[in-house]
């Protein structure tokens, strides 16, 4: 298959990682180093992997984005998979540009419109008809004109940052959006009602809006949800009754972020909601016993065996606690332990970086990682037994058998 052919299987679904993958084969055999640079993106990642990209980009990107950098001095085109799949700029800058954009750059599927002010623009749009995520940064404004988004047949992920939202907004992204997986709203304003018309959404897997003080009925219309994998709601002021609402929905989350929104009375109930997930938040100051209490119930839970993250912020933890964690076999696959408004003392400190069952992961107490013990080193020395396997020898003193008199 040409390149060009492939090339429009790819615009028309990004995704399509059989496809990308045989046009980086097409491009590694013409010498061409985009194709190990796609076929990187597609490997597993490590840390070779990473410094190769680095390496690739610093040396090939002047060439790479020169063709795209002509369309407009203020857009910002970046990488998708090792293909030019996004830009940014000024919204108003990028809708002047947009018919050229979506001609000249047909695999653009990422946009960021940072600031937006109105979006009367983009309406009829191709470039927003075929975008797969969309950022948009209002600058702690109201932007215009939501309605004017449209369809949007394709969009998996909308971030909204710094952007203040009435329900009408909310309703229009709702209604121009019904295939949304992802929904970010960050560091804005909503009015009363904003968050209602999201129950159109009960199919997101992954909803992050921190710090909106909403009260117990968002609990009540999240409890809906039946797709979700990540939600972060840190903040929301749900109160112990719409924590309860909200329980229904996290038989499939595995990540959960509900800081500033548990009472130890809700905890149980929470941790038996909770049969996948394995990055947990929590954390709250209001009851100063509130910590240690967790910290048992958490050493206790057969689920616990699953964490890979563990944060409990400010949660009043003590000594008492954090001996509870030390010692705990089922916290063991942690790689990550935050307990960021613990008041321990050294000794506690202790006791959790030397626990055999947190020795794999960070912990932080505090404001700061606790550092661990330097490991003891080793004065064994391997030789070789008669059957020719390793042996270990002491380079100490030798003890020499004392014979008896027979």
């Amino acid at each position: 298959m040409s390149e060009v052919a492939l090339l429009q299987l790819l615009a028309e679904d990004p995704d399509d990682l059989a496809t990308l993958a045989v046009l980086a084969d097409l491009y590694a055999d013409r010498g061409d180093p985009r194709g190990e640079l796609i076929q990187l993106e597609l490997a597993p990642p490590s840390a070779d992997n990473t410094a190769r990209k680095k390496a690739l980009h610093k040396q090939h990107d002047a060439a790479w984005l020169a063709p795209f950098a002509r369309i407009a001095p203020d857009l910002r085109f970046g990488f998708v998979r090792g293909l030019v799949g996004a830009v940014a700029g000024p919204a108003d800058v990028l809708a002047i540009h947009q018919r050229t954009i979506a001609t000249r750059a047909a695999l653009v599927h990422r946009l960021t419109l940072a600031p937006a002010r109105d979006l009367t623009p983009w309406r009829g749009s191709p470039l927003l008809a075929r975008a797969r995520a969309l950022t948009i940064q209002g600058g702690a404004r109201r932007v215009a004109a939501w309605d004017a988004l449209g369809p949007l047949p394709h969009l998996r992920e909308l971030v909204l940052d710094a952007v203040a939202l009435g329900a009408d907004d909310v309703a229009s992204i709702v209604a121009a959006a019904p295939t949304l997986t992802r929904l970010v709203i960050s560091a804005g304003r909503l009015n009363k009602g904003a968050e209602m018309p999201l129950a159109g959404l009960a199919h997101l897997r992954e909803l992050d809006m921190p710090a909106y003080h909403l009260g117990p009925s968002f609990g009540q219309l999240l409890g809906a949800f039946t797709q979700l994998r990540a939600l972060a709601i840190a903040g929301s002021d749900l109160t112990d009754d719409g924590l309860r609402a909200l329980l229904p929905a996290l038989a499939t989350v595995e990540t959960l972020d509900v800081r500033g929104s548990v009472s130890g009375a809700v905890i149980p109930a929470l941790l038996a909601a909770l049969p996948v997930v394995r990055e947990l938040e929590i954390g709250t100051a209001s009851t100063p016993s509130w910590g240690d209490a967790a910290c048992a119930l958490l050493a206790g839970w057969a689920g616990a065996t699953r964490l890979t993250r563990l944060h409990l912020g400010d949660a009043g933890i003590t000594d008492v606690g954090a001996r509870a964690l030390a010692g705990a076999p089922n916290l063991a696959n942690l790689t990550s332990l935050v307990l960021s408004g613990a008041r321990l003392t050294d000794d506690a400190k202790a006791i959790l970086v030397c626990s055999p069952h947190l020795a794999a992961a960070r912990i932080y107490a505090g404001d700061r990682q606790l550092a661990r013990p330097p490991a003891p080193t080793s004065r064994a020395s391997p030789t070789a037994s008669p059957d020719g396997r390793p042996s270990t020898r002491t380079n100490g003193p030798r003890r020499t058998a004392r014979r008896t008199a027979g």
